[in-house]
């Protein structure tokens, strides 16, 4: 009988120490460590509407492309359109063109056109802005609004 109350005592114990633990580790900003989490699974849902920023192509190799298309969809023209680092470069192209840095927006400009545009030789592109809801881009590719900051031409090879 005794060893029953022992067992119920640690089972307890355990259970509110497996509880505090996770949410004191969750308060402070800890990773969670496991096998002790606070299960909050789905407790962070993003926002329904989202903005960044997109490289419009308007013409690859000086013919003018009806209708202009993003970077991301043209693997007709280049490789490297799914590549995490490309998105990264015209991200912060663009936070530097809406912020009016100049010097920052020419470093991400330089590497955006010697390494995601170098496959092809002269393109013109638009940087825009694009405020979208998540399921209506991803189901039909639309945006809400798309905002110009700037317009650029590149020749590759000279």
């Amino acid at each position: 009988m005794k060893s029953y109350k022992l067992l119920k005592i640690v089972i307890a114990a355990v259970a509110i120490s497996y509880f505090l633990i996770g949410n004191i580790s969750h308060r402070y900003g800890m990773a969670e460590v496991f096998p002790i989490a606070t299960w909050e699974l789905f407790s962070y849902v993003p926002r329904a509407e989202n903005s960044d920023f997109g490289v419009k192509l308007l013409a690859v190799n000086g013919t003018a492309l009806n209708p202009p298309i993003y970077f991301e969809k043209a693997s007709q023209f280049f490789t490297k359109i799914h590549s995490i680092d490309a998105y990264m470069t015209i991200q912060s192209l663009g936070k530097a063109l809406l912020a009016n840095d100049e010097s920052t927006a020419l470093i991400y400009q330089n590497l955006l056109e010697d390494v995601y545009l170098a496959d092809q030789s002269h393109i013109t592109y638009v940087v825009m802005q694009r405020r979208y809801h998540l399921l209506e881009r991803w189901n039909h590719g639309t945006f809400l609004s798309e905002v110009e900051l700037g317009v650029f031409n590149t020749v590759q090879g000279q």
